[in-house]
């Protein structure tokens, strides 16, 4: 028997496109533990006829797999693949109790993965933006949103929207903004700093980053460090840190 501490369940990307994540031009791959599983569905396969679609079908495969593999984690990427309505009730339902039970019974942490619908991007996140939020969220133990900046196309934050048993510390006038960053052969979220959701949200005000980039040459050439620059033009010292390295000054 094979034994393994996590297992991810990819929905989303292909061997090569995860291969692509986790490599430099396809080269020097990053190595994961070997106690690192990753699985795909083989949508080429047939399915078993007493099964009426996919998500019936991994609803109940998802037991057998854990006891296989012995996994104590689980990451599900992306629920929104799982079920083509899951914004519906009864889709949530089913997927998220089977995830429930698995948590329950099998005691292993599982994080899902879910995109959500066409939003305001010049609103702040809430629950409802989640599709299917209300079963989501009645199942869930916690949930965090990834929003859009939009002071960089590189910039996103992390706001925290359901907490059973912690305390309420990422919310609007504290989320966590990073950087999407492949310094090597590695995809990641690199930390920039705390910030207000409210100075990431896409406004009327919001200017185009050419703009941003003549006024920060601007500044710079006025003599003020990236903090007061922030300041003056509304935006994080992350925001102007990054786009001075872009800029090369």
């Amino acid at each position: 028997m094979c034994t393994t501490e996590s297992t991810f369940l990819d929905f989303e990307l292909s061997d090569k496109q995860f291969e692509n994540r986790y490599a430099e031009n396809f080269t020097n791959h990053y190595q994961f533990h070997h106690n690192f599983l990753r699985a795909e569905l083989n949508t080429e396969e047939t399915l078993p006829s007493n099964f009426k679609n996919y998500e019936e079908y991994l609803c109940a495969t998802f037991p057998v797999y854990i006891e296989e593999t012995q996994a104590t984690i689980l990451i599900v990427d992306n629920l929104t693949f799982l079920s083509a309505e899951n914004e519906k009730a009864k889709d949530a339902l089913v997927l998220m109790k089977t995830l429930k039970q698995l948590s329950t019974t099998k005691g292993i942490s599982i994080l899902v993965l879910a995109h959500t619908p066409k939003r305001d991007d010049s609103k702040p996140i809430t629950k409802n933006d989640l599709a299917g939020s209300k079963m989501l969220m009645n199942f869930c133990d916690s949930c965090f949103a990834i929003g859009k900046s939009s002071q960089d196309p590189s910039f996103r934050y992390i706001k925290q929207l359901k907490q059973r048993n912690t305390e309420h510390i990422y919310h609007a006038e504290n989320i966590i903004l990073c950087s999407i960053d492949k310094a090597t052969n590695f995809l990641e979220f690199c930390f920039e700093e705390f910030d207000l959701e409210n100075n990431h949200l896409n406004t009327n005000n919001t200017i185009n980053s050419n703009e941003i980039n003549e006024q920060i040459k601007l500044l710079i050439s006025e003599g003020l460090n990236n903090v007061k620059i922030g300041d003056r033009l509304s935006l994080s010292e992350g925001a102007i840190r990054k786009r001075r390295k872009k800029l090369g000054i």
